[in-house]
């Protein structure tokens, strides 16, 4: 429909229903046999919901009130005087801005309407991210509370029905808000944490993703098969999947080692040589190349500060069989011939 530019009547009952009920709907006080009371009132009469977009056009317009008036007020001159030669040449504007303002409003009352039944649309995701060697704490609006290692990055988007994290890159250790009935889905890669309050640490790298949980119990799954791709967690325990979302293992966690890098340090015990320096990475501004599959699988058992990196990866060759080598934009390290 189109607003037809005439003053609304005050009087009639339907106008002051339709300000009641956006009143009461501005305010979130519908319940869910107060909507269904709404569109029984809405679908009543056609005169109910063209006093509805009405009041709605006011409402969402308001920003705009000095263009609503002085447009009521050349549609009440134009109406009221007789055509002349300055009315006629005004006109085509008007009937433009009147049919302009007529689609507006239909849309605008369309999206409202659709809202009621569906609910509000997604917000944008929010993003946070440290940087290179930051550990970074970010609290979120739930009262869950982010801690990113060095490097990494999450997107956050929250509905009324779910708490969505992004896992883009990194480790994030998570102390998640209990709210029983607004679960949080933690994704990195095709892996997908469930989860309603608990604290657990995510570790995205460059094979795999890496999930070992201190208090309470998560549900881990894959994308492709839910059912048959799915464990739960207690504390102390973790699991390990694939960049498609296959769990590979199970078991007990170092939850030390694995959350070390909280407190500026890394542990590894029996770790590949490659999760080492994807954690590694995150923390320097020359990043370190493995070269070669012999190399990236090397197991290694060490423990060293953030501020220790240098000497770890100069010490390298003097523990296990590599030679490292030094270009002006990397870090090589190579098996040893």
């Amino acid at each position: 429909m189109t607003l037809e530019p005439q003053q609304l009547d005050a009087q009639d009952p339907s106008h002051q229903e339709a300000r009641e009920w956006l009143g009461r709907i501005q305010a979130s006080e519908l319940t869910a046999a107060s909507r269904a009371e709404f569109e029984q009132w809405l679908q009543a009469s056609p005169a109910h919901r063209s006093a509805f977009e009405r009041a709605h056009a006011v409402w969402s317009l308001i920003g705009h009130s000095d263009q609503i008036e002085t447009w009521v007020n050349e549609v009440d001159g134009s109406r009221a005087a007789a055509p002349d030669a300055r009315s006629s040449r005004w006109q085509p504007l008007l009937t433009t801005r009147r049919i302009a303002i007529g689609a507006a409003v239909a849309a605008s009352a369309a999206l409202f309407l659709s809202m009621l039944r569906f609910g509000p649309p997604p917000a944008e995701p929010q993003r946070f991210a440290s940087g290179i060697a930051e550990t970074k704490t970010v609290p979120l609006a739930d009262g869950t509370v982010l801690t990113l290692a060095g490097s990494s990055e999450v997107k956050v988007a929250f509905t009324d029905k779910k708490r969505s994290v992004e896992l883009v890159q990194g480790s994030v250790f998570f102390d998640v808000a209990a709210k029983a009935d607004w679960p949080m889905t933690v994704t990195a890669a095709d892996t997908h944490v469930h989860v309603t309050g608990t604290a657990f640490g995510v570790r995205y790298g460059s094979r795999d993703v890496r999930v070992a949980v201190t208090e309470g119990k998560v549900l881990v799954t894959g994308a492709a098969d839910f059912a048959s791709q799915s464990v739960a967690l207690v504390a102390g325990e973790q699991a390990t999947a694939d960049l498609r979302g296959t769990i590979l293992a199970r078991g007990q966690a170092n939850i030390e080692a694995e959350l070390a890098w909280i407190k500026g340090r890394f542990v590894y015990d029996g770790a590949r040589l490659v999760d080492v320096i994807d954690d590694v990475n995150r923390y320097r501004l020359k990043k370190i190349e493995l070269d070669g599959e012999r190399v990236r699988d090397l197991k290694i058992t060490t423990s060293f500060g953030a501020a220790q990196i240098d000497q770890f990866v100069s010490g390298l060759p003097l523990a296990y069989p590599v030679n490292v080598s030094e270009t002006l934009d990397k870090t090589v390290v190579s098996a040893r011939r």
